[in-house]
């Protein structure tokens, strides 16, 4: 059983999975600065950026610019977290961790993007629902991230004797 565990992978599988993970933690940096120079990560900033400031001149998203956000990313995120959550469930974490980690990322891709429509259609305290989707899609992240590593370089590779 530990060789469909990523502790009993060989290294160039480690060396893999490692560098994808690296590079996915790379692409999370820049996304979140992305986000830092848009929003400030700050509530009214989330919301200005989709229903404008006329003071500041920061003009609200129309529908085609929303059309263009939401395609690529719901595509990206996806993808992204697929790949992630197809790392993780070969990690240590226990099978409640492995679904809540699954299902909340996914849901975070969701509330995320769905409120971008929100918070420009329906009223700017939307805003709150992009922030806690998230942080709860950066915990998730995390956990995919830190475990997978852990599990690879710092879990010591059980041997079964053969009897």
């Amino acid at each position: 059983m530990d060789q469909h565990k990523l502790s009993g992978a060989n290294t160039n599988l480690k060396l893999l999975i490692t560098f994808f993970l690296l590079c996915m933690a790379l692409a999370y940096v820049v996304a979140l600065i992305n986000v830092y120079d848009k929003t400030q990560f700050t509530y009214s900033g989330t919301a200005e950026h989709y229903v404008g400031n006329e003071e500041e001149l920061i003009f609200p998203k129309e529908f085609s610019e929303l059309v263009e956000i939401s395609h690529p990313h719901l595509l990206g995120m996806s993808m992204m977290f697929m790949l992630l959550c197809s790392i993780f469930l070969f990690s240590s974490a226990s099978d409640l961790l492995k679904k809540i980690i699954v299902i909340s990322s996914f849901g975070s891709i969701i509330v995320d993007l769905g409120s971008t429509w929100l918070i420009r259609y329906m009223a700017p305290q939307f805003a709150i629902l992009m922030i806690i989707a998230g942080i709860v899609m950066g915990l998730c992240f995390l956990f995919m991230f830190l475990i997978p590593l852990k599990d690879m370089w710092l879990t010591k590779k059980r041997i079964t004797p053969h009897i």
